[in-house]
């Protein structure tokens, strides 16, 4: 931390913004290659849960129905 604090306080203000724009392009590469495509999936994967539930959920409605007209004759 103390080195930390040295850096800071002898450095140019060039310096300072270089690092300060390396550390952000590093952040943003981080965030577009590895933690938006792992929550996109992560969405598009509780997406498809919720499709499913929801088409199962018509289909057995669906069969309920059917079931309830042949009883009907």
């Amino acid at each position: 931390m103390e080195a930390v604090k040295r850096w800071f306080s002898t450095s140019s203000p060039l310096v300072k913004t270089l690092m300060a724009v390396s550390v952000t392009s590093g952040l943003v590469v981080v965030h577009r290659l590895f933690y938006a495509p792992h929550v996109q999936r992560k969405r598009y994967r509780q997406a498809e849960e919720w499709a499913n539930m929801i088409i199962e959920q018509e289909e057995a409605a669906e069969a309920a129905r059917l079931s309830e007209q042949r009883n009907s004759y």
